[in-house]
């Protein structure tokens, strides 16, 4: 089962790779803080932050934090991935919010959807209720062999290596490969490494992201 800890890095790592809003900032700080990180991320500035979140997603550097922009054939296989992605959201009564829309396979997203199962599983565990629990374990697994797994590891590479030396978004990538290595191993599974397909770039992609339960 995942370990609780774990949950409170990934909902971390949610909010940190989100648009860098002034509401996200003061949540990065609390996170940060409560899990004893590194100081570079318990003391974020959002003037520092969302110019180097423009530089690093959507300017020169390009480091794109959508999954579909990653392995060969984006165009082809585009509609199918994010349509499987939100197929997994809406399986668990989860949707965009739409006063913060972004798009399903944005890395905050992601991350903040494998939280999500986590703690149900976690809950589930310890209410005794094994099919529930076994059914976020599943989804949990699969999430991360079908989507995650496959592709963060290039994404967060390309990051630290682009990133400002010493600086919020470096520590970052590396605080993210150190988890999603670390639950691979757990899960048993081999992390892809998919290179960005920057042949078929887009650079209009809004910024900013959060998953919110579905209406009924």
């Amino acid at each position: 089962m995942i370990e609780a800890r774990t949950i409170d890095l990934l909902r971390f790592l949610a909010v940190a790779f989100a648009f860098p809003s002034q509401e996200r900032i003061p949540v990065m700080g609390a996170l940060a803080s409560s899990l004893e990180l590194s100081p570079v991320l318990r003391e974020p500035i959002q003037e520092v932050l969302e110019a180097h979140y423009h530089r690093l997603f959507s300017g020169m550097e390009r480091c794109s934090p959508h999954e579909t922009e990653y392995g060969p054939g984006r165009s082809v296989r585009k509609a199918v991935e994010l349509a499987d992605i939100a197929g997994f959201y809406k399986a668990f009564g989860l949707a965009i919010d739409q006063s913060d829309p972004e798009m399903v396979d944005h890395i905050s997203l992601e991350f903040d959807f494998l939280a999500y199962l986590g703690f149900k599983e976690r809950y589930a565990a310890l209410k005794g209720w094994a099919d529930k629990a076994e059914t976020c374990t599943r989804a949990y697994h699969s999430f991360w062999k079908d989507h995650c797994g496959r592709w963060v590891f290039g994404f967060l590479e390309s990051l630290e290596e682009r990133a400002q030396a010493g600086g919020f978004y470096q520590a970052l990538a590396g605080l993210a490969l150190q988890v999603g290595a670390s639950e691979l191993d757990r899960l048993q599974l081999k992390p892809g490494c998919l290179e960005m397909d920057r042949a078929q770039v887009q650079v209009d992609e809004c910024l900013g992201c959060s998953l919110a339960t579905a209406e009924n």
